[in-house]
């Protein structure tokens, strides 16, 4: 997988970002809430409706932010360990964002969403391309963009599409996958 440039690791989770509120733009909390598929389908990862993809695309947010944040302290965050990265582990670790996640409000939900990528896309609007082609850690030689291209991705998806990936045939959706 080629590596992306930092320009377009932000313009793609922009995207991103911008094609889940697409999906969610001017519907009530009821219509949050009732099932949905795209395409015929379920949207996947235990999301029964677009409420829970929100609340899942959020974990993995605010999971990325840490993954992030602790690279550029020179730590490896928990996630990227080998214990999380089966598929698994994977399940149950979105299984219980979601299920967690049905507890709050659908306002909740969504004002979590808003600060989880508002934190995300400002922490790397501050990051430089010098510091994102460096190595990320002292003893390895991948940089900081691998890394994080890397651990932000669905695995065997284009990177940074991960709500694209969701809602791929959503109406309205105008960012493609690829």
């Amino acid at each position: 997988m080629e590596e992306l440039s930092l320009s377009e690791a932000r313009r793609r989770l922009h995207e991103d970002d911008d094609v889940l509120r697409e999906a969610i733009a001017g519907r009530t909390p009821e219509e949050l809430t009732e099932p949905h598929t795209v395409a015929g389908r379920p949207i996947g990862d235990f999301c029964d409706s677009l409420r829970d993809l929100v609340a899942h695309h959020t974990m993995w947010r605010e999971i990325d932010l840490a993954v992030l944040v602790d690279a550029l302290g020179g730590r490896r965050h928990w996630s990227t360990t080998a214990r999380w990265s089966t598929r698994a582990a994977g399940a149950r670790l979105n299984r219980a964002g979601v299920v967690g996640a049905r507890i709050l409000l659908v306002d909740e939900v969504l004002d979590r969403f808003d600060a989880a990528t508002a934190s995300l896309l400002g922490t790397l609007d501050r990051l430089d391309r010098r510091r994102w082609t460096e190595p990320v850690f002292p003893d390895d030689d991948v940089t900081l963009g691998r890394w994080i291209q890397t651990h932000f991705s669905v695995p065997g998806q284009p990177p940074f599409r991960h709500a694209t990936f969701h809602l791929n045939g959503v109406p309205g959706s105008a960012v493609d996958p690829a």
